[in-house]
């Protein structure tokens, strides 16, 4: 209670004193709880900065609350207020280009990315050549499925600062997207020579690995990214029991891991989709039935999952079974989202 006191009485009889030390405290209080998470704790000691805001001389400071604010909303998922905080921190000060990146990278995080490439793009007008705007414009224009112009925003970055892991990784990830995965590889290789600790980095290089049949080299991957970031053995687990177990064709091997994939995330829908078609591999078809039904049981848009279905019944001499299944697939946007197979597979069975 003294404290509060103490402040109140700041306030009231000594005003500049409080704005010179109150706000500042504030603000300080605002950043620990944000920094350990606790983003609406962090919203009130801001907001009572901005109450102070016609008392505070420094203009940049009270456009940096505003954008701390719009962090703390954007992470609790209110994009509208966010972008509201950017807005007023843009009016009070549109020559501080921090105002246009963090406006930038809050409508990515929500995958407005047309509008971010607009706001990142007054961020480069202010201040060309920076290379932290430009990798975000990278990170715009990927979201943004412009993957060439990402590309050479991430080559550019890679030019000024031939250590910057998150340029070389996401590189990596663009090559990976077109396919390309010895170029991938090669971006990821550097990527890990820089940050050995960056467990997804070898998760996605142990995805390419896998893509070129080195299985055995990806199954080593996705485990050492495990070994350094344990939070992540699901990924580890599923990656290994999905793309490379699976797809080597050792379905045994594949339902062992995703039996450890389940057991730590038992909500995760789509590992028990995939086990049961490992299961539907190894003609143990009950077995298919009972899985991919659990997954439909906790996902029931899931089109792929509605397709795998349709397919173990087609195995079993169940056409009509199949065929309502198929047609469910397609109801739910299987073709949109995937490919044509569905799509063939009525056009065979479902007369």
């Amino acid at each position: 209670m003294k404290k509060i006191v103490i402040l109140f009485v700041c306030f009231v009889s000594g005003p500049v004193l409080f704005c010179q030390t109150g706000y500042k405290q504030l603000y300080s209080d605002g950043a620990k709880k944000f920094a350990d998470g606790k983003f609406k704790e962090a919203i009130q000691d801001f907001s009572k900065v901005l109450e102070l805001k016609s008392s505070i001389s420094d203009p940049y400071f009270v456009a940096n609350t505003y954008i701390a604010r719009a962090y703390c909303r954007a992470y609790l998922g209110n994009p509208n207020d966010a972008l509201k905080d950017m807005t007023e921190a843009q009016t009070l000060k549109p020559e501080f280009s921090k105002v246009y990146y963090v406006k930038a990278e809050i409508l990515k995080m929500f995958s407005l990315c047309e509008e971010a490439i607009v706001e990142i793009e007054k961020a480069l007008e202010l201040k060309p050549g920076e290379s932290d705007y430009i990798l975000m414009r990278a990170e715009c224009r990927w979201c943004a499925k412009k993957t060439d112009s990402a590309m050479a925003d991430y080559n550019r970055v890679i030019a000024m600062d031939p250590k910057n892991a998150l340029a070389h990784k996401h590189l990596g990830a663009c090559y990976q997207e077109k396919h390309n995965y010895t170029e991938a590889i090669k971006n990821f290789n550097k990527a890990i020579e820089i940050n050995p600790k960056d467990a997804f980095s070898y998760f996605d290089r142990g995805l390419c690995k896998g893509e070129m049949k080195d299985f055995k080299a990806a199954e080593e991957d996705m485990l050492y990214a495990k070994e350094i970031d344990p939070d992540n053995a699901f990924t580890a687990y599923n990656n290994i029991a999905f793309f490379i177990r699976f797809a080597a064709e050792d379905y045994k091997g594949a339902i062992e891991y995703f039996d450890k994939a389940i057991e730590l995330k038992p909500e995760f829908a789509f590992s028990y989709n995939n086990r049961g078609f490992a299961k539907y591999k190894m003609n143990d078809f009950k077995g298919a039935i009972k899985d991919i039904k659990k997954s439909l049981e906790m996902d029931p848009k899931n089109s792929y999952a509605w397709k795998n279905l349709g397919i173990v019944y087609l195995a079993q001499g169940k056409k009509e079974d199949a065929c309502t299944q198929f047609k469910k697939a397609n109801e739910l946007g299987y073709s949109e989202r995937y490919d044509d197979e569905v799509t063939k597979l009525i056009n065979d069975n479902c007369k």
